[in-house]
């Protein structure tokens, strides 16, 4: 893992998720804004899938198990992708709260798989 984008990918999953906890405080729906904040926390995941199997592939290895490393990764990538089918299923201010929880979910998620690399 790259420790910048790493920083950055978790930064941003939270305040996607601040973003959306407030628009769910103030009773709003699901929007097109709240849908693509989600949508650039799945596009950090791909990115950070890509960097993570070119950096195996030239060598450098995570100091816990890869497959656990990978298995989050692979996890935190459906997660964005289920909050949204529910925030479009059922398009209610309960979607936010789950978009929210949902973007605290990658955070923690990308934090985790930093330990397991070994960035801290």
């Amino acid at each position: 893992m790259i420790s910048w984008f790493t920083f950055f990918t978790v930064g941003s999953s939270a305040v996607v998720s601040l973003v959306c906890l407030g628009a769910a405080a103030l009773k709003k729906k699901p929007s097109i804004f709240s849908l693509s904040l989600i949508a650039v926390v799945e596009l950090l995941l791909l990115i950070q899938l890509v960097l993570s199997v070119v950096l195996v592939i030239l060598g450098q290895t995570s100091r816990g198990d890869i497959l656990e490393f990978f298995g989050y990764l692979l996890v935190a990538l459906m997660v964005p992708v289920a909050a949204v089918f529910w925030a479009l299923a059922e398009p209610t201010r309960a979607a936010l709260a789950v978009l929210a929880v949902a973007g605290f979910t990658v955070a923690v998620m990308v934090a985790r798989m930093a330990q397991i690399w070994g960035l801290f």
